[in-house]
């Protein structure tokens, strides 16, 4: 079976540096604080912190941010902080399209999840070694 480009980084990195699958955090949720977003994005930049952007409905308020970040923090068994920030817009990739995850630890932290997983030394879901 051919592995899937672009597919790997739908993971987050917990701050122990295990992966979290981002559909088992996000969509297994069913928090009813969604109904308040528009759209959101995940953005994470460190190991074990995320940054929502949610572009909100004008019912949602700041408490709703912190409730739904609470829930999803204790969804993830803590592995995760969630910080919340409200933008106007979530830009689209160069052909159109919405990219529910930015991903921007080094593919050594997330390239072990998949069908390739630990096979260039590593541990999936943990920084390689050299």
């Amino acid at each position: 079976m051919e592995r899937l480009e672009g597919r790997g980084q739908d993971v987050v990195v917990a701050r122990d540096g295990h992966i979290v699958p981002l559909n088992a955090l996000i969509f297994g949720s069913h928090l009813p604080e969604f109904r308040f977003l528009k759209e959101i994005q995940v953005r994470q930049k460190e190991p074990g912190e995320l940054t929502l952007a949610v572009v909100p409905y004008p019912e949602y308020t700041a408490e709703i941010g912190l409730v739904m970040a609470a829930k999803l923090e204790r969804v993830s068994d803590q592995a995760v902080s969630i910080r919340v920030e409200v933008v106007d817009q979530i830009p689209r990739t160069a052909g159109g399209k919405f990219q529910l995850l930015i991903q921007s630890l080094p593919a050594t932290w997330w390239g072990g999840y998949g069908p390739d997983a630990g096979a260039a030394g590593g541990q999936p879901g943990g920084p390689q070694s050299p």
